[in-house]
């Protein structure tokens, strides 16, 4: 069933010497950033279990980075904030206005159509797919100096997000990442990138909602899926969903439904 909503913390290492100074408020600087990453000096044990699901990640495993400062570890998504940082940097002038809800519904689509593993977890909100995650990341990337994220002034209004100075830092983090998706994310940018934050919006959108009935095996044809679509999406068209809804299907990124 659809359900519309509205609108890690790195841990110490498991050695002796952490724990032995474990009362003591700690900061880490992650090399090569400057950035500052306080530690609070309580809950550790709290803070490994919530972590503990984070080791299981194929791909954070690979790419993740390791700072040793007094004996503890700081785990790093370099891959999420170099996949940030590649597509600010590829959409820079392809977009006409890469915001935040574009690097949203283009990250799901990475993550969905062409299976380029972030790990985010995303769920149906009023503009199509989120994660709040994302925008944590962002956040962290643009404090960061590899992105700049400005509020637009204008009649559409939104944020557009611009390379930084230190983009190219960033990407080099987890450049073996970006490699071997390249294609892929090639691919979503070529297809994609060129659409508006709306276009974006509807298509990402089609595509959770064809994922959500194959996962609850309903039984609709297409005029019963344009319907449901119709009533997540109620400011756009059936035209302009059956338009949207036939490009996916021809790119076989959704299932092709009978009338």
């Amino acid at each position: 069933m659809v359900q519309i909503s509205g609108s890690g913390h790195p841990r110490p290492s498991r050695n002796k010497s952490s724990e032995r100074i474990s009362h003591y408020a700690l900061t880490f600087v992650e090399r090569g950033t400057g950035v500052e990453v306080p530690q609070p000096d309580k809950n550790i044990r709290v803070r490994r279990k919530q972590e503990r699901g984070r080791e299981n990640d194929p791909s954070a495993e690979r790419y993740r980075q390791r700072s040793l400062t007094m004996g503890c570890t700081i785990n790093i998504p370099w891959h999420r904030y170099a996949l940030i940082a590649e597509l600010t940097k590829r959409l820079e002038g392809k977009s006409s206005q890469f915001g935040k809800t574009s690097l949203q519904k283009m990250i799901y689509l990475l993550q969905e159509l062409s299976g380029v593993t972030t790990n985010y977890q995303f769920s149906l909100y009023t503009h199509g797919p989120f994660t709040g995650q994302l925008l944590g990341d962002l956040d962290l990337v643009e404090t960061l100096g590899a992105v700049r994220v400005q509020y637009v002034i204008s009649a559409f209004g939104g944020y557009k997000i611009s390379p930084g100075r230190e983009l190219e830092p960033i990407r080099d983090k987890a450049l073996e990442f970006l490699n071997e998706n390249k294609a892929a994310i090639e691919r979503v940018v070529n297809e994609f990138g060129a659409f508006s934050a709306k276009e974006l919006e509807l298509r990402s959108t089609i595509v959770y909602l064809d994922r959500d009935v194959k996962r609850s095996k309903k039984d609709l044809d297409r005029n019963g899926f344009i319907g449901l679509v119709k009533k997540v999406k109620p400011r756009f068209t059936e035209d302009a969903i059956a338009k949207a809804l036939e490009e996916l299907e021809n790119k076989d990124y959704v299932a092709s439904r009978d009338t």
